[in-house]
C-alpha cells in the first residue's frame, strides 16, 4: 500500500482536515502549516460490499464526456515506459489458472457478447495499423493450431469424411445424371431469364436435396438443376433456403416438356 494513503492530512493550526489537499502526498496547507498524520481507519469487507452495491445502476458523472486531447497526451507522457500493473504481467514458469480445466469451467463459457459490445470492439480496432511481423505471427498461429490435424474438427478416421475425394463423382451413373441435367436445361443456368439477368462462370449440376442427407435422390434427374458458378449457393443455409425455389423451376420445366 502507498504510504501516503495511510493517513488523512490534518492542519495543525485549524485542527481539521485540510480542504485544499484532503488526499494525496503531503503538501503545505493554505495556512502555511504542515499536516498532522492521522491514521486512516481500515475499511471492512462489509463496508466495501455496501459501497459496491450502492454504485450498481448509477451512471458515472463523466460518462459520455470526451477527454481532451491535451489530457490524453499528459496521460500518455506520464505512463510512458511505466509498468502499470506488474502483478498482472505474465511471468515465466507460472502456470495459468485455467490450464487443464474443461471449457465448461471457464466463467465466460456459454456467454455471448452483445451486438453493441461487438460493434464497439470493431470500431475501437478500426484504423489501427498492424505490422507485417504481427501478421506473420497470426498466420503461423493459425497454421499451427487450426489447420489440418491441429483443427478442432479433424477426424482421425479419414474414411468417415464425406468429400470430393471419396464421392462417386466420376462413376458412370454420376456422369449420366450430370449430362441429363445439362441437356434438360440446355446447358445454361436455370436462373437466367427467370430470376437473374446475367450469369458468369462455369456451369454445375447442383443437387437440390443434398447428396449426404438424401442418398436415394442422388441420381434422380428431378433432384438436379444447372447453375452457373456465380449463382451456386455458397453456404449450406443458402442451399436449404433455395430448395423450394429450385424445385419449382424444375417442376415448371417438366410441365413445358410435356
Amino acid at each position: 500500500m502507498n504510504k501516503f494513503k495511510k493517513y488523512i492530512p490534518k492542519c495543525l493550526k485549524l485542527n481539521a482536515p485540510c480542504k485544499k489537499h484532503s488526499t494525496g502526498k503531503y503538501l503545505n496547507c493554505s495556512c502555511g502549516e504542515a499536516y498532522l498524520k492521522i491514521p486512516r481507519k481500515p475499511i471492512t469487507d462489509e463496508t466495501r460490499l455496501k459501497m459496491s452495491l450502492a454504485c450498481i445502476g448509477k451512471t458515472a458523472w463523466n460518462k459520455g464526456i470526451p477527454m481532451k486531447e491535451e489530457s490524453k497526451q499528459k496521460c500518455r507522457d506520464k505512463n510512458k515506459g511505466r509498468r502499470l500493473n506488474p502483478s498482472g504481467e505474465f511471468k515465466k514458469g507460472i502456470v495459468v489458472w485455467n490450464k487443464g480445466l474443461p471449457k465448461e469451467d471457464h466463467p465466460c463459457y456459454g456467454k455471448k457478447q452483445s451486438k453493441e459490445h461487438i460493434e464497439k470492439r470493431v470500431i475501437s480496432n478500426q484504423g489501427k495499423p498492424v505490422s507485417d511481423e504481427t501478421r506473420l505471427k497470426q498466420s503461423n498461429t493459425r497454421k499451427n493450431n487450426f489447420i489440418g490435424k491441429h483443427g478442432w474438427n479433424w477426424i482421425e478416421d479419414r474414411t468417415k469424411v464425406v468429400g470430393r475425394h471419396n464421392r462417386s463423382f466420376h462413376d458412370s451413373d454420376m456422369k449420366r445424371w450430370r449430362i441429363e441435367v445439362y441437356k434438360r436445361d440446355n446447358y445454361k443456368c436455370s436462373l437466367l431469364n427467370n430470376i437473374a439477368t446475367t450469369c458468369s462462370g462455369r456451369i454445375e449440376a447442383h443437387h437440390i436435396l443434398s447428396w449426404k442427407d438424401y442418398p436415394e435422390c442422388r441420381y434422380d434427374i428431378k433432384n438436379g438443376i444447372t447453375l452457373c458458378h456465380a449463382h451456386h449457393p455458397r453456404k449450406r443455409a443458402e442451399e436449404r433456403a433455395l430448395v423450394p425455389v429450385f424445385q419449382e423451376l424444375v417442376a415448371s420445366k417438366a410441365l413445358l416438356s410435356l
